[in-house]
């Protein structure tokens, strides 16, 4: 009797438990990507929130397996709502596991310039880093080690990963091109800065 009560008790609650902790984790997954772009979740924010999405993902997984098989067992508890409990979990812990293994299959650098021997530098966007408390230097620093024990520097790891990123020229009258940078800018939607004529720097 005692384990009737016990599988009819998780029948009952496991379920609607399953479907709150999976759509948190829908939630938490779903938002730092939006949430950075408009500026409203920080970059360090965003990848917790993964984190933890992938932490409820597998609590809604496990709550909706277990209400799944209580439903089965004792004919008690809402079987769609463990099922869709289950399915947000997967799908959430899904989401987080893709983005990581796209993330490992790159180094783990920041770095990255159409120039590694002579790099352009931030200008006007120096003020706009320090205001928004950006963490990493503005200047390239390719002769660091690349994070882990690869024994590479960071130019070597962008040389061997991005073999096909280098530096356009354009045989083109030096206002022409830059008039033409300036509007595929302004055709892609990107925030210009500064716009230097002179300088040829935007």
């Amino acid at each position: 009797m005692g384990v009737e009560i016990m599988f009819d008790f998780f029948a009952r609650l496991a379920p609607g438990l399953a479907l709150v902790a999976g759509l948190i984790a829908v939630v938490f997954v779903g938002a730092p990507g939006p949430g950075y772009k408009f500026d409203i979740i920080p970059l360090g924010t965003g990848f917790q929130l993964l984190r933890y999405g992938a932490y409820f993902g597998l609590a809604a997984g496990g709550l909706g397996a277990i209400g799944i098989l209580a439903r089965l067992i004792s004919g008690h508890g809402a079987l769609s709502l463990a099922l869709i409990g289950l399915v947000l979990g997967l799908a959430a812990v899904g989401f987080v596991e893709n983005f990581r293994r796209q993330a490992a299959a790159v180094p783990p650098i920041h770095d990255i310039t159409t120039d590694t021997e002579n790099p352009p530098q931030f200008v006007a966007a120096i003020p706009a880093r320090e205001a928004f408390g950006a963490a990493n230097p503005p200047e390239y620093v390719g002769d660091q080690p690349e994070p882990g024990e690869t024994g590479r520097t960071i130019r070597e790891a962008q040389l061997a990963h991005y073999t096909d990123l280098g530096s356009v020229f354009i045989d083109a009258d030096p206002g022409v091109a830059f008039a033409a940078v300036l509007g595929t800018v302004e055709d892609m939607g990107w925030e210009l800065l500064e716009a230097n004529t002179g300088e040829g720097r935007g």
